[in-house]
């Protein structure tokens, strides 16, 4: 193996891990109602699924050097739908279409976020998986009661309202969010700008323990080989491996972790209690590591919906696909922790939703005073993978402002143009690739 580099492609957090399902109503029927909700659910995690890979890609893309990154797609999608009760017109159709969401009714997709944070309130004892959303207004603006109202009851979000100009209020916002993810993700705003009326905010908090925990005494220092440069040594973990299931092919390995310490058996998906229970009730990390002359960027370029989709179909345990080495087989990754933030108005951008960030932004849903935007997405994430288990948090915000957007920078190859206007007579015009000054 010339390489090896790991990539967490999915945490995958779609709905909670809870207790067993009793006999006596496990072959229940979903009644006709609950089969549409279900639809609307499946519909709404797959559009998540397709916007999770599209903003992963512009992030990667964005980035001129490799850096470990951690984020949470599922964040920026809750909390941009709330921004969507929000909009109209064009700004809203270009929010929804970059969360690939434009096949879906608000009712769907509102509908669908509030059953997947009811479906987070009864983890069992090895999995924690919170959600929390909050709105924070300026006293001095007042939102449309509609909109408070859509966000409080199928997002549950906690609304306040505070003096924008006190130092003191940087602080309980922040404070906020560092109790609701456990003290991860701290400082999540920087700073309060005078303009700035209205902040949304959404949380995700995780910790799972893994179904086959790694014995930390087989942890050992072992070769790590980057795509470039030469091989370094990290702190990996070791295990059997034999519980896990994995796919091999010429550009890839992967493996699939689980967390749950139960799996709900075939037999039983698509009753009732699965439904209300859970998403099959799996949650796990899958691991894909590119092989031969794979870099890890195209190999997650290359990826699609279909291939997504094959994959999860295509896990085997070890001894299908390896039976005459099962009993030497091992299964090794390091350990690692990252922090990572992202400003995201650019990737946002990239996928379509440019409206949103200009002043002439239809947010009408929220006021009918003009000239309301979004000056800033920021998101910060956290991971920590060890022998145990995994803990990761996330923290997204939307600020909403009425001040002209305080960024223009010229970092970029421009064309500059020399005009009399009296006349409307272009005098000089040139550009820019390369700035030099002597």
């Amino acid at each position: 193996m010339k390489r090896l580099f790991v990539l967490l492609v999915v945490l995958s957090m779609f709905f909670g891990c809870s207790q067993q399902p009793t006999a006596s109503n496990s072959n229940e029927v979903l009644p006709s109602s609950e089969n549409v909700l279900l639809d609307a659910v499946n519909d709404l995690g797959t559009a998540n699924q397709r916007f999770a890979f599209n903003i992963y890609k512009e992030i990667i893309n964005a980035s001129e050097t490799s850096e470990n990154i951690v984020m949470s797609p599922l964040s920026i999608s809750i909390v941009l739908s709330m921004l969507s009760n929000g909009a109209d017109g064009n700004t809203k159709v270009q929010i929804k279409s970059a969360l690939e969401l434009s096949n879906l009714t608000d009712k769907e997709i509102n509908s669908g976020f509030l059953e997947f944070i009811n479906s987070t309130n009864s983890p069992d004892q090895s999995i924690t998986l919170e959600l929390a959303n909050s709105i924070w207004t300026d006293d001095d603006f007042i939102p449309k009661e509609e909109f408070i109202n859509i966000n409080k009851e199928y997002y549950e979000a906690e609304v306040q309202s505070l003096d924008f100009s006190l130092e003191t209020t940087l602080g309980i916002i922040n404070g906020w969010v560092e109790k609701v993810t456990h003290g991860k993700i701290t400082d999540l705003i920087s700073e309060i700008l005078p303009d700035e009326v209205m902040y949304l905010i959404n949380a995700v908090y995780f910790k799972g323990n893994w179904k086959y925990p790694f014995d930390e005494n087989e942890t050992a220092n072992k070769w790590f080989y980057p795509e470039v440069g030469e091989r370094f040594g990290a702190i990996t973990m070791w295990s059997a491996g034999r519980d896990f299931t994995y796919i091999y092919e010429t550009d890839f390995i992967a493996a699939r972790l689980p967390y749950c310490a139960y799996e709900m058996p075939a037999s039983e998906l698509g009753t009732k209690d699965s439904y209300m229970m859970g998403n099959n009730h799996k949650i796990a990390m899958y691991i894909f590591v590119p092989q031969g002359e794979m870099l890890l960027k195209d190999f997650v370029n290359g990826i699609t919906q279909e291939s997504w989709n094959l994959w999860l179909d295509s896990f085997l345990p070890i001894q299908e696909i390896m039976p005459y080495y099962y009993d030497t087989f091992k299964f090794e990754m390091p350990k690692f922790k990252i922090d990572f933030a992202i400003k995201l108005n650019a990737v946002l951008k990239s996928l379509g939703m440019v409206d949103a960030f200009l002043p002439s932004a239809d947010l009408s849903g929220i006021t009918d005073i003009g000239g309301l935007f979004i000056n800033i997405v920021k998101q910060k994430a956290f991971i920590d993978v060890n022998e145990k288990g995994s803990e990761a948090a996330a923290a997204t915000y939307v600020g909403a402002t009425f001040g002209a957007d305080p960024e223009f920078y010229a970092n970029r190859p421009f064309l500059y143009i020399i005009r009399d206007d009296r006349s409307g007579n272009i005098l000089f015009m040139g550009q820019v690739y390369n700035p030099e000054y002597e």
